[in-house]
């Protein structure tokens, strides 16, 4: 999976987790690789965690058709409120220079 915006690459080496993936992310790992992001499928009321997480990260939350709901730096062993509408988190490291803001819309390209 690729995510894009306004046709620039944000991430070519997603780890797309759902169900029970959804619960593990970024937790126990030493970093991204071989990933550059996970994109967590949330419930409606879920919370992020960072527990088990050992470094710092940048969270992108999103509806189900990519629009940017909140983007917050993350850090260890921490709770991150629920958002309206959300659908997904875009999990990306903390010195992702993106610039996704609130308002923008992610494009997810499923490989071929």
């Amino acid at each position: 999976m690729k995510i894009t915006k306004n046709n620039k690459l944000i991430a070519d080496k997603v780890c797309d987790c759902k169900s029970w993936k959804s619960f593990f992310g970024l937790r126990f790992r030493a970093g991204f690789k071989p990933f550059n992001a996970f994109l967590i499928h949330m419930l409606p009321d879920s919370v992020l965690d960072s527990f088990f997480v050992h470094f710092n990260f940048t969270a992108v939350w999103l509806t189900a058709q990519g629009k940017v709901l909140k983007v917050e730096k993350c850090t260890p062993n921490h709770f991150y409120a629920q958002v309206k509408s959300q659908n997904l988190v875009l999990e990306l490291p903390a010195n992702n220079k993106a610039g996704i803001k609130i308002g923008d819309t992610l494009f997810f390209q499923t490989a071929k």
